[in-house]
């Protein structure tokens, strides 16, 4: 187990923030002692668009599993996903103001769940919820 972190910019960047890689999501999420739930704002670039405005669904994917893996770690977790399930309620738009947070919902031994959103700022409306459950690494 790792020291907890309140930036997690040190690691937290799993799949495509570390810096022998050509492009990072620059998510950069913090971590809330009092709540214990990891947030940020981030607009997505027009560079993930799928259709026009509309952020592709991977792309969004992504983020759930950064925010989440994310918390784990501001946690003092190194871990690996188990399973994650996407639940697009509607589309997320690029350039646009997103409340993105993770939560943790369970820990047993090695096991976490977590379970985190992605909502329009301006709107309030839920683009996207998701569920995790990871490995803790020894």
């Amino acid at each position: 187990m790792m020291e907890p972190s309140i930036s997690g910019r040190e690691f937290h960047g799993l799949i495509w923030s570390r810096s022998e890689r050509s492009f990072d999501l620059k998510c950069d999420f913090t971590f809330d002692e009092e709540t214990g739930t990891v947030r940020c704002i981030y607009s997505i670039p027009d560079f993930y668009e799928a259709a026009p405005g509309v952020c592709h669904g991977g792309i969004v994917a992504a983020i759930m599993d950064e925010a989440q893996g994310s918390l784990c770690y501001h946690l003092g977790f190194v871990v690996m996903t188990k399973s994650i399930s996407i639940h697009y309620k509607k589309t997320t738009s690029i350039k646009t103001d997103l409340y993105v947070e993770a939560r943790l919902t369970h820990h047993k031994k090695r096991k976490l769940g977590t379970e985190g959103s992605i909502v329009e700022e301006s709107s309030g409306q839920v683009c996207v919820t998701s569920n995790a459950f990871w490995y803790a690494l020894p």
